[in-house]
């Protein structure tokens, strides 16, 4: 079986390579399948210049009507010298966003989904109509409290190409783990069974701090990522293949087997709620995460380490639904039992014995 090619160590930005040989194929295969590396995607929507460089923002709204306002409007309070184009793309939402954005953000391009496509190729239509020559791929559940894209735009440019990210806040003004190495099995393993506790501290304390200047990292949060589109499209895009969870570790991979880095810039930050698109407690996002951690696991790492997350995410998942049922039966906690159902439904969706979601 053919193994998963290893990313290329991060190229000094003076030192970055050059740009391979090339082949266009259309447009639509942007939404339709994952592009493999060297191919460049030709947009109907050419790049119009302006002074100075525009940002194309795209946004993928799901039931978020309020986050995803908040998030626009704060964005124009504080990014006022970059010209910014806000695309909306609503996966089929059901509480009224379309018109209710439509009505209080009328400047706003919004492209309406017949279905709920996922984040990945909801980000690709929306990149795919874009004017500008730089995208940022920003959540529905980020608040600006502050400047951030002068910043990034100087770290983007002084590296020639790359992807670039900011420090995430939570709510209560706390850092957020939004950049880090790619993902092992021994890492999620102990992600998955030492404590979340224990691997967020850990994880925290790896971030550079606010006085460094941009840093180069393996992976960057997907809830604010910047970029030239050209890039984007070089790229191939995010991977269709995964609905939702994964999508940002996996595209931060193919860019690095390419030779683009990722930048983190943590002297700048914006607020990053969670959980804006889905209720993280619930059965549907524990299933959802396992299969978007699966598939882009197996596109970075090959199918045989796909194969030994599954059964390492099993054990978890047959442990905790055991835990979470004792606990629950002896405090008598229904929310207890609540998540050792889930968990007893994920065992049984990663063994194949129950349909899983997306």
């Amino acid at each position: 079986m053919r193994k998963a090619a290893s990313p290329r160590p991060v190229h000094p930005f003076n030192n970055l390579p050059e740009t391979p040989a090339v082949t266009v194929v259309p447009l639509r295969t942007l939404v339709a399948r994952r592009t493999p590396p060297g191919e460049i995607l030709v947009s109907q929507f050419p790049t119009a210049p302006s002074s100075p460089p525009g940002v194309s923002v795209i946004l993928v709204n799901w039931n978020t009507r309020f986050l995803t306002e908040a998030a626009v409007k704060t964005l124009r309070t504080f990014e006022t010298s970059t010209p910014l184009e806000i695309i909306i793309v609503d996966n089929a939402s059901t509480d009224g966003s379309v018109d209710a954005l439509a009505e209080s953000l009328p400047d706003v391009r919004i492209i309406r989904n017949g279905t709920n496509e996922g984040f990945a190729r909801a980000n690709n239509r929306g990149v795919a109509e874009a004017t500008q020559p730089y995208v940022l791929l920003l959540n529905t559940d980020t608040v600006a409290h502050e400047e951030v894209l002068p910043a990034c735009l100087r770290a983007l440019r002084a590296s020639g190409s790359a992807l670039v990210g900011c420090r995430l806040l939570n709510a209560d003004g706390t850092l957020q783990v939004s950049a880090e190495r790619f993902p092992r099995l021994r890492d999620l393993a102990g992600e998955l069974f030492r404590g979340s506790r224990h691997v967020q501290a850990r994880k925290l304390r790896a971030l550079p701090g606010p006085q460094a200047g941009p840093t180069p990292v393996d992976w960057l949060c997907g809830a604010f990522l910047l970029m030239e589109r050209h890039t984007y499209l070089r790229l191939g895009g995010l991977s269709p293949e995964i609905f939702m969870y994964g999508e940002d570790t996996e595209f931060c991979w193919r860019a690095h087997t390419q030779g683009i880095p990722c930048l983190y810039v943590p002297n700048v930050a914006i607020t990053h709620l969670g959980g804006g698109g889905i209720n993280h407690a619930s059965r549907r996002s524990l299933l959802v995460s396992d299969a978007g951690r699966l598939r882009a696991f197996a596109l970075m790492r090959g199918r045989a380490a796909a194969a030994l997350l599954r059964l390492i995410l099993m054990a978890r998942s047959a442990s905790r639904s055991v835990g979470w049922a004792l606990t629950g039966l002896v405090k008598q906690d229904r929310a207890r039992l609540a998540k050792a159902g889930n968990h007893a439904h994920a065992l049984l969706a990663l063994a194949g014995l129950k349909r899983g979601e997306a």
